[in-house]
Parts: structure tokens; C-alpha cells; sequence
């Protein structure tokens, strides 16, 4: 039988350690579907920043991650973070963060990193992939605020996108649509969370309309067909 627990596996690597003592690394997920469930994907780079900085620390070399292509919606932070940490794990992750978000947004950047990191703070990968209580009032509340931030970040976007040029327009166009998709699917976890089905999927079905009819725009950063998926095997979305 597999180990299925994190203190199972570290348990199963000392032991296989113990008599292998050649080069390994960590076959990992983290952008497999988890990151679905983290609005803001910035809770996500942080775990995966302490994920590849503690690599040394188990013994191990290096890191696969096993993920979507085109796990980059709003942003590709989790995955630059995964690279830069993999080249040196002595990178500083607020150092990271400005670099990535300055270079990203322009000179608002760091408005919107406080309003991706409140997204973060007000989602959860575990309740996205069924890990605990379906109906859960914390998660409810949550919910609901990630909706009031989507709704109050209008402002903050419209006026980027009319005063920014080239790549950083572009950016705040993709978050401009992903404030829309912040406020459909929310409104459908919270549904889930407070125990109405019937609602969820009315708000579900909402959600699903906004993201196939925007494939297009989102395609290189939105793997539509896979966050269907996951929602619907593991929060009980019906197509």
C-alpha cells in the first residue's frame, strides 16, 4: 500500500535513504490541480517556494512538476518562482515578488499584489479539491468576500488598462477578465460551502458560459477543459 499521508512519504524517504545514497529528486503537483482552488495564485508560489527551499533540508536534488501547460491564469508567478528557486534556493520570495509583478503590471504592481494576495487569503486549495467539509461557513464567508474584492478591483483595473501600453496592457486586460471569473466561480463555492446544490449550479453553469465563450483571450494561460474538469470531479459541479 502507497503511503497517502506527507508524514507517510517523509517516513518512506528516510527509509529508502537509508539504503540509497545516489542523486533523487521530488516528482511533484503542485500545478496539477490545486491551483485551482488558490483565486489569487499566490498562496500556491509561497508553498512552493517553502516546498523547493526545504529540498536540501530532505535530501533530495531537485524537483518535477507534474502540471497543466497553461497553469498561468492570472499569472505565471508559481511557476517563475518554481524555476528561479530551482537555479538558487537562496532567493528572497518578496524579492521575487517584485521583480516578477513590477516587470508583470507596471507601476501599479503592487496594488494589485495585495488584491491577488487577498484572493488567496479568501479561496483554498483544499476546499476546491474536496479536502474536508463541503459545507463550511468559514469558506462561505470567504467566498463571498473574494466576490466584494473582484467587485472593488474594477477601478484599480479600468484605470490601468486605459493608461498602460504593449505587454502591461495585456496583462491588465487578462486580470480585467479574471476578475469576472473571480466572481462566477466564487459565487458558485460559496453555494457549496453554505449546502445549496441547486444554486451552485446556477452559478456554476454562469461560470462555465463566461469561460468557454473567452477561450480564446485566456487560451495560453487557461486550460478550460481541465479546470471543468476538476471542479466537476471533485467540488460536484454537474456539466
Amino acid at each position: 500500500m502507497l503511503p497517502n499521508s506527507l508524514e507517510e512519504n517523509l517516513t518512506c524517504l528516510k527509509e529508502w535513504q537509508n539504503g540509497f545514497k545516489g542523486d533523487s529528486f521530488v516528482y511533484d503537483y503542485p500545478l496539477g490541480r490545486a491551483h485551482y482552488g488558490d483565486l489569487g495564485y499566490m498562496a500556491i508560489s509561497k508553498t512552493i517556494y517553502r516546498d523547493i527551499q526545504s529540498l536540501d533540508q530532505l535530501g533530495v536534488n531537485g524537483c518535477i512538476s507534474c502540471q497543466e501547460l497553461r497553469a498561468g491564469f492570472p499569472h505565471n508567478f508559481p511557476n517563475y518562482v518554481m524555476a528561479m528557486m530551482l537555479v538558487n534556493p537562496n532567493r528572497d520570495f518578496e524579492e521575487l515578488k517584485e521583480e516578477y509583478f513590477e516587470a508583470l503590471y507596471g507601476n501599479d504592481w503592487k496594488e494589485a499584489v495585495e488584491y491577488l494576495e487577498n484572493l488567496s487569503e479568501n479561496s483554498s486549495c483544499d476546499h476546491f479539491n474536496a479536502i474536508g467539509d463541503r459545507i463550511n461557513p468559514q469558506m462561505e464567508t470567504k467566498y463571498k468576500k473574494a466576490q466584494e474584492l473582484a467587485k472593488d478591483a474594477f477601478a484599480m483595473i479600468e484605470n490601468n488598462c486605459l493608461s498602460q501600453s504593449g505587454s502591461n496592457l495585456h496583462e491588465w486586460k487578462q486580470l480585467g477578465y479574471h476578475r469576472e471569473y473571480v466572481q462566477k466561480l466564487a459565487a458558485a463555492l460559496e453555494q457549496i460551502a453554505a449546502g445549496n446544490p441547486e444554486k451552485a449550479d446556477c452559478s456554476w453553469h454562469e461560470f462555465l458560459d463566461l469561460i468557454r465563450r473567452n477561450e480564446d483571450f485566456a487560451q495560453n494561460n487557461l486550460d478550460v477543459y481541465r479546470v471543468i474538469e476538476v471542479a466537476k470531479n471533485y467540488d460536484g459541479f454537474k456539466l
